[in-house]
């Protein structure tokens, strides 16, 4: 029989993104040929997703140009 595996969810606030505007807390994770982030501006009230099926891609300005857009 299988051994249990058990999830959580970790947010993380690193060192330089206190200093970037807006504020934000990530996860992020990959794999074999993927790269996820996902980040919550609470100052925003906004979650955004990145999600690639690669491992080498610049996801600090596709979320820069996310945060960035008018969002009603």
């Amino acid at each position: 029989m299988p051994k249990a595996c058990h999830f959580g969810l970790g947010w993380f606030h690193a060192g330089e993104a206190r200093q970037k505007r807006p504020a934000f807390f990530e996860h992020l994770g990959g794999g074999a040929g993927f790269w996820n982030v996902m980040r919550l501006y609470p100052e925003e009230a906004l979650g955004v997703v990145l999600m690639g099926n690669m491992t080498s891609y610049d996801h600090e300005s596709n979320l820069d140009a996310a945060v960035g857009l008018a969002w009603e």
